[in-house]
Order: C-alpha cells, then sequence, then structure tokens
C-alpha cells in the first residue's frame, strides 16, 4: 500500500463527497494506478486510515521534516533563551506566543 499523507486523504474525502458519482484515480499496492468509484473509493480511503491509525505504515511528521521550520524554530529558540537580547523577528505561530519578547509588537 502506498503511504499518503493526512492532507492527501483529506483532500481526496472532501472531492469524494463533492462528486459522489466521479471517479478518483490513486496509486495502489505495487505502484500501479487505480480508479475508484462510490463505495469502492470509500472502503480504499477506509483501509487507508486504519493503516493510519493503526500504524501499520509510518506517521508523517509533517511540518518538523521541512527544513525552513526547522531552522526558523532554531533560531527562535536560541534568541528567546538567550538574556536581554533584543529580539526582532520570530516565527508567526511563535510571534504570537512571546510578542512581549518583540522589539515592536502589536497585540495580536
Amino acid at each position: 500500500m502506498t503511504q499518503y499523507t493526512v492532507p492527501q486523504l483529506r483532500q481526496a474525502l472532501a472531492f469524494a463527497k463533492e462528486h459522489p458519482a466521479g471517479t478518483i484515480k490513486v496509486v495502489d499496492t505495487g505502484g500501479w494506478p487505480r480508479t475508484y468509484a462510490g463505495n469502492e473509493y470509500r472502503a480504499w480511503f477506509r483501509d487507508c486510515l486504519m493503516h493510519k491509525i493503526n500504524r501499520t505504515l509510518p506517521a508523517s511528521r509533517g511540518r518538523k521534516d521541512n527544513r525552513t521550520w526547522f531552522m526558523e524554530q532554531w533560531r527562535a529558540s536560541r534568541d528567546l533563551n538567550t538574556p536581554r537580547l533584543i529580539i526582532d523577528w520570530l516565527p508567526a505561530d511563535l510571534a504570537r506566543r512571546f510578542a512581549t519578547r518583540l522589539r515592536h509588537h502589536s497585540d495580536r
């Protein structure tokens, strides 16, 4: 079975809900494309979801595998853990949390 990420499965599920009579082409075991329609697709989707839940397929780590995200987090942790350092920039998800440490902050 080919490994699909959760966002890929969500996108395929949304497509299937919008087009119940349509067909979906996926890469099946062995790397061969296969076309599913209606209930066949739902069975395939449930099978993929069960593999994810039961961890028979390795989980995708998502953004943690993104080199840019990792470097931004590393830089932010270094800056935040340095006492009295004036910080001009933090990644968006940390800027809200540590707004008081930024030189120019707005209440977001």
